[in-house]
């Protein structure tokens, strides 16, 4: 039995040739939601249709997005809480003038990423790359702090800290990405030493 059979009377024009017009199944969905209130849309939508796959596979159209959305969203919130949980831990532990949590992020940053790409999850999962490489990891490294703390130290005068922090940041941020790919390649079961 065909999809429109399930519709006698109540929508004479509907089609499936358009999936995202006002006389689709989804724009049927959208229309009723917006006028009757979102819950009960949902209700009635699936007592109005027993055909349950094409309805599931027309919402997830509109639902991929959003999900994205959430996944990047979730990560960031923990990556953003766990730099600021790094920075509390540098400040207390660390003395001195060098933006050591901006340097243990970023580090830590790189060798993770660097981890998620000798995996193949950056491009195997889409998951992992929205949740936890832009999402976590965007968030738990920064590029806008490094330049800020760099600059600063530069005007405060302290120009040997300000060198030693841009050289710290490239030549550890690049060494970790590499580390971070080997170990990725051999948890994978890739077993290549090679980074690139």
């Amino acid at each position: 039995m065909s999809l429109l059979e399930h519709f006698p009377g109540r929508c004479p024009g509907l089609t499936l040739d358009r999936p995202f017009g006002p006389e689709s199944i989804t724009g049927l969905f959208l229309s009723k939601a917006s006028a009757i209130g979102h819950a009960h849309a949902v209700k009635q939508f699936f007592w109005m249709v027993d055909d349950r796959q094409t309805v599931k596979k027309e919402l997830l159209i509109y639902m991929k997005p959003l999900m994205e959305i959430l996944l990047v969203a979730g990560g960031g919130a923990l990556g953003a809480l766990s730099r600021f949980g790094i920075h509390q831990f540098s400040e207390r532990f660390f003395k001195g003038e060098f933006p050591f949590g901006t340097f243990i992020a970023n580090a830590l940053g790189c060798l993770l990423i660097g981890i998620l790409i000798g995996s193949g999850r950056a491009e195997s999962s889409q998951t992992w790359r929205l949740a936890f490489g832009v999402g976590f990891l965007g968030a738990l490294t920064t590029f806008s702090t490094f330049g800020a703390e760099t600059i600063r130290r530069a005007n405060d005068g302290s120009l040997g800290i300000a060198f030693a922090n841009v050289a710290a940041n490239l030549i550890v941020g690049l060494t970790a990405v590499a580390v971070g790919i080997w170990i990725g390649k051999h948890m994978s079961g890739g077993g290549s030493p090679d980074v690139v």
